[in-house]
């Protein structure tokens, strides 16, 4: 508890400000592991869609990886 009180304290003073999670405010790309289609262990990931509705998908250029 001691070292809690003191991470707590040690933030504040270096002006860090504790965030509510989850962010949704001005996201820009939103990755969601579960929307990507057609995953399986072992298959590789092509195109990851953004969930933010901002249309910035990620992509894999290499298909090997």
């Amino acid at each position: 508890m001691k070292k809690l009180l003191l991470l707590i304290v040690f933030a504040s003073s270096c002006g860090f400000a504790l965030a509510s999670v989850p962010v949704s405010n001005g996201l820009v790309m939103h990755l969601s592991a579960d929307e990507i289609p057609d995953v399986s262990p072992g298959n590789t990931v092509g195109v990851w869609p953004d969930s933010s509705g901002n249309g910035n998908h990620g992509t894999q250029l290499e298909a090997s990886r």
